[in-house]
């Protein structure tokens, strides 16, 4: 669902998200930004991550930002670019068993 999406539907959004247990990702410029979820699956998501000894989700968000810090301005290739270069690799290779 789009930013724009949720900020008119609102009350439709948490009516979805307890009424129908729905987990909602709310996207801004085609990317998640936020999800959005009844409080009992929240509740159980915690405690889940509390047995498994530690907050899984303050390990997500840190493992998030060490890899924007590594990435830095790094983006990552369109697919069509990297497949375009590794059929022209293959290609090499096979004319150079010829």
């Amino acid at each position: 669902m789009t930013a724009t999406e949720a900020r008119v539907g609102f009350g439709e959004m948490m009516r979805r998200a307890v009424e129908r247990d729905e987990t909602i990702i709310v996207e801004r410029g085609g990317r998640p930004m936020v999800v959005v979820m009844s409080i009992e699956e929240y509740e159980r998501l915690s405690d889940l991550a509390s047995e498994r000894g530690g907050d899984a989700l303050d390990r997500a968000i840190a493992l998030g930002r060490a890899i924007r810090e590594r990435r830095g301005t790094y983006t990552v290739p369109a697919s069509e670019t990297v497949l375009d270069e590794l059929r022209g690799e293959r290609d090499a290779e096979l004319d150079d068993l010829r």
